[in-house]
């Protein structure tokens, strides 16, 4: 028996997603206890423990550590029976060493020269205390690895703003974790969803064309036809200032509900008639 390896959960017992872990949690225990060399699960319930939860900065519920030889590494696996399986069983081989992050870290010397030479990029402002930033960093470490495997790969990146505070003041970072989408280093705000998947589905949607480019008559009028509300633009050329401003806006303005498209035509509107 191996006591070098423990996953603990850290759980509240009227947190929803503790109820909804806690049959995967038990199964993948007795799994992994029959194991020839048994790994073993445990939990605390931090309600009645608070002092241990609050010595290990447990800030939301559930949260999984895993213990190796005493030392505390915040565990970011799959929330799966097998999956817990075979997490735990990779972590125990004595071999085994972290990958690489693929989440690039940002600082002062190449958060501007980063952003300005991606097409588009996602920074996140983090604070290394925040327990929203954690329970959102596996989920972004994972996002990002299959966004950096796309026929057009997307980047993530972080910049921890209590050490960049000078960058987090530039671009108004005032909270944690605050995201941004750069796009040729122009900033535009993130709101999509802080998961994996959504992470990852948001993503490859801003990476696509603001607009689409119509030749004829025949394919506008197809175009319109597929889409409840369409804001179609006539430029004498891509060198238009006005088609630039139409594009930038399209970028900013995404439109996601009708609730948006007066908000659209107002910001096309204004953009258009600047200077």
């Amino acid at each position: 028996m191996s006591k070098d390896i423990i996953l603990v959960e850290f759980y509240a017992p009227w947190c929803g997603h503790c109820k909804s872990l806690a049959p995967e949690y038990a199964k993948a225990a007795k799994i992994l206890k029959e194991e020839e060399n048994p790994i073993f699960l445990a939990k605390v319930d931090a309600t009645i423990e608070t002092e241990l939860a609050s010595r290990y900065e447990v800030t939301g519920y559930p949260t999984l550590y895993i213990f190796k030889k005493g030392e505390k590494v915040e565990y970011d696996g799959p929330r799966t029976a097998m999956g817990i399986v075979e997490y735990m069983k990779e972590r125990a081989d004595p071999n085994w060493k972290p990958p690489p992050s693929v989440v690039i870290e940002l600082t002062k010397e190449n958060f501007h020269e980063t952003v300005k030479n991606s097409d588009i990029i996602l920074v996140e402002f983090y604070a290394p205390w925040c327990g929203h930033c954690k329970r959102l960093a596996p989920e972004y470490e994972r996002a990002a690895k299959v966004l950096k495997d796309l026929p057009t790969p997307i980047t993530l990146a972080k910049v921890n703003g209590i050490d960049q505070k000078e960058l987090a003041e530039e671009y108004g970072a005032r909270g944690w974790p605050t995201l941004f989408i750069f796009r040729k280093g122009r900033k535009y705000s993130y709101e999509g969803p802080r998961d994996e998947i959504g992470i990852i589905n948001y993503m490859k949607e801003q990476a696509k064309p603001p607009s689409e480019e119509s030749d004829s008559y025949k394919h506008l009028k197809n175009a319109i036809g597929k889409i409840d509300t369409t804001v179609v633009g006539f430029f004498d050329s891509d060198a238009d200032d006005f088609y630039r401003n139409f594009v930038e806006a399209g970028k900013r303005k995404r439109i996601v509900s009708v609730s948006e498209i007066f908000e659209f035509f107002f910001w096309v509107s204004t953009i258009l008639e600047s200077p």
